[in-house]
């Protein structure tokens, strides 16, 4: 999670709160940590119309 915070700039609490889920973070949270994700070679696919699956390149 630190490295994602710090990827991102985004803040410890929040990424924190992307992970678990329990209170949905902004937009704008959700896209910084899914661009700082891609840019670390994180591939994001969405299989059969709604799960999406992660996966490194």
């Amino acid at each position: 999670m630190t490295d994602l915070s710090r990827a991102s700039g985004l803040s410890f609490s929040t990424v924190q709160r992307l992970e678990g889920g329990a209170e949905a973070p902004g937009p704008s949270s959700r896209y910084r940590a899914v661009a700082a994700l891609r840019a670390s070679g994180i591939l994001f696919s969405l299989i059969e119309g709604a799960a999406i699956v992660a996966g490194q390149a």
